[in-house]
């Protein structure tokens, strides 16, 4: 479970209990079509993610490739012959067979024998993450990279008199203009609300999750939905009847700290 707990206390760089004020999230998607990701949050910071699917879509459409594989059970990841080989990114047809990324190519084999394998290509993905970066430069200074394909803008004091939907929305229309494919943007208080809001309907969409907005759009999501709870906690959850994040949100904090500690009480609050 480190990996969990390490990532929860990165995306949390704000005390429990403060709102950190607004928070974008692009997700990406070419220009043909539907997405994978690029996320930005924007909540006096921005994130981007999952650009890799994406991009190499790009590459194979623009060589001839007439398959779109966001069609397919596919992945973007190394080289299959070595089992250190992982998944880079996925379609959302492979995310239903329970492929993720991270896990290794064989593992994901085992649960789907017809998997499309795409070698990665780093160097481009880094190209095209830089050239995000560039733009979003023109927006604010204040950037966290949280990974290739992830940042976070802080929009505090950038917005101009403008409003941070009128922002999302620019930044949306420019990315697919500039820069060739299209986002998701998620709107929100602090981080994780902004994340979970670019999981919403997707493509070339622009979503706000307040906090006046969680029990409508957050209580009826598998418990699996809720970021950074991993493949082993969801069993744990599930056998003491948790399946859903409203069910989660009315736990008692106590119970969850006795048996997942700490991450028990990042998992409640």
């Amino acid at each position: 479970e480190r990996n969990e707990q390490d990532e929860i206390s990165n995306i949390y760089n704000y005390p429990r209990g403060r709102v950190a004020t607004q928070t974008i999230i692009l997700r990406t998607v070419n220009c043909n079509g539907q997405p994978r990701q690029i996320h930005i949050f924007l909540y006096n910071c921005l994130t981007l993610q999952n650009i890799c699917f994406i991009i190499e879509l790009v590459i194979l459409l623009k060589n001839g490739e007439t398959i779109d594989i966001r069609d397919q059970v596919a992945v973007i990841g190394g080289d299959e012959t070595k089992r250190s080989g992982i998944v880079l990114a996925k379609s959302y047809k492979a995310k239903q067979f329970g492929i993720v990324t991270g896990e290794t190519l064989y593992s994901a084999r085992q649960k789907c024998r017809n998997l499309q394998v795409y070698q990665g290509n780093y160097k481009v993905y880094k190209e095209y993450s830089n050239k995000l970066y560039k733009l979003l430069l023109e927006y604010t200074d204040k950037i966290e990279r949280y990974s290739i394909d992830e940042c976070f803008l802080d929009m505090t004091n950038y917005l101009m008199g403008d409003t941070l939907i009128n922002k999302a929305k620019e930044i949306n229309l420019r990315v697919k203009e500039e820069l060739g494919f299209t986002v998701n943007v998620g709107v929100a208080h602090n981080k994780l609300l902004a994340k979970m809001a670019s999981d919403f309907t997707k493509p070339d969409r622009v979503h706000t999750l307040y906090e006046e907005e969680i029990p409508n759009k957050m209580w009826n999501l598998p418990i699996s939905e809720l970021f950074m709870i991993g493949k082993r906690t969801v069993p744990k959850l599930y056998n003491m009847g948790i399946k859903t994040i409203g069910q989660l949100s009315k736990t008692d904090e106590e119970l969850l700290k006795k048996k997942f500690g700490k991450f028990g009480k990042m998992m409640w609050e």
